[in-house]
């Protein structure tokens, strides 16, 4: 224990930056690939400026008014107009530009490139990278700004790309940049006076990644057999876990519409699946109480954990009938062939990020 004292572990394991890393790489790659793809597939449509003419109103179920907008070009002394697939609050001002590509044999056929969901998803990508990247070395403020920069100069050349260096876009755009600007300069000034010393901080950092690694292996040899219970604790829980988890989403394979019984079938399986996380949890940490390697659990913290656990099962449980039974304003699922087998694979995923960001936490609580 005194041990484990003298070293203190980064905030969180390489594992853990690692998986976040990739999910943040995939978020932002694969929309930049598919929106490269239809660039490309659109390569012969003509570029030219649109002047935003007027706005067209839209009120939804729930009574929320948004906006089309609308835009005027002309072709070969010819007028046309488009009108956006999307509705906004955001509205320009009258006679702002806007990029569109035209199809030369047809002007009134409009490829848009502006600003979509796939747009949005490479900015959740790079948003999660930006904080990863940040609690890997937080404790250095050089590095916060050095990320800080790149974060800002990747979110503006998307924005910029999808057309919306225009209205109230440039002013935010121009602010990114000079934030982004103002801190390398900072780290580059601090760095030749001497103020900061990255090099020196980052051997500092691998030194201690070193005794770290170190001290686990040791760990690892003085207890090769607590650590095969755990294992087998683990592999029995997660085949528990993963066969309760699915079970819904196979059976909605066969089943192509949401009713009563899949709905209160698919709640007991979930509640049972976070239930044998729990056990294989409370498991782990009563043979890692035994190797010393965690404080001994006392009775107020596994009442919070259960009071936490109860919470999180009730807001799963909650979003699970909005998601699978009663709402879905946008007709979202009326698009596909099987709507059961994609509302339950929803609460899945959701499920799934919510166990991983738990599982995470209460790993540092009980430390």
């Amino acid at each position: 224990m005194s041990k484990k004292n003298e070293i203190n572990e980064p905030i969180i394991s390489k594992s853990f930056i690692i998986f976040i890393v990739i999910i943040s790489l995939t978020l932002f790659l694969v929309p930049t690939y598919l929106k490269q793809k239809g660039a490309k597939e659109h390569n012969n449509f003509v570029e030219i400026d649109a002047k935003y003419l007027n706005k067209i109103k839209s009120i939804n179920e729930e009574g929320k008014v948004s906006y089309y907008l609308k835009y005027e070009y002309t072709v070969n002394n010819k007028k046309y107009y488009y009108v956006t697939n999307y509705s906004t609050n955001l509205i320009p001002r009258k006679g702002d530009i806007k990029k569109i590509k035209y199809n030369p044999s047809d002007p009134s056929e409009v490829y848009n490139s502006s600003f979509n969901i796939l747009s949005l998803f490479q900015i959740i990508g790079i948003f999660f990278l930006f904080i990863i990247l940040i609690m890997i070395f937080s404790e250095f403020w050089w590095w916060v700004e050095i990320v800080f920069t790149f974060f800002s100069i990747i979110l503006s050349t998307i924005l910029i790309k999808d057309g919306l260096f225009t209205s109230y876009f440039k002013i935010i755009i121009l602010i990114l940049l000079f934030l982004g600007a103002f801190s390398f300069i900072s780290v580059i000034i601090k760095t030749l006076f001497g103020i900061i010393n990255p090099i020196s901080d980052i051997k500092k950092r691998m030194e201690l990644y070193k005794k770290i690694k170190l001290r686990k292996k040791e760990e690892r040899e003085k207890h090769k057999e607590e650590r095969k219970k755990i294992r087998a604790v683990i592999i029995n829980g997660v085949i528990i876990f993963l066969f309760l988890f699915f079970l819904p989403f196979i059976l909605s394979l066969f089943i192509n519409k949401i009713d009563m019984f899949l709905t209160i079938f698919s709640f007991i399986c979930f509640i049972l699946s976070f239930l044998s996380l729990f056990i294989t949890n409370y498991k782990v940490t009563k043979i890692k109480e035994k190797m010393e390697t965690v404080k001994p659990s006392s009775y107020i913290d596994k009442k919070m954990l259960y009071i936490y656990i109860l919470i999180r099962l009730f807001a799963l449980l909650a979003f699970g009938v909005i998601a699978l039974v009663l709402w879905d304003p946008l007709k979202i699922f009326d698009y596909f062939d099987n709507p059961a087998k994609v509302k339950i694979s929803i609460v899945i995923i959701l499920a799934t990020i919510t166990n991983i960001i738990y599982g995470y936490f209460n790993a540092k609580f009980f430390k």
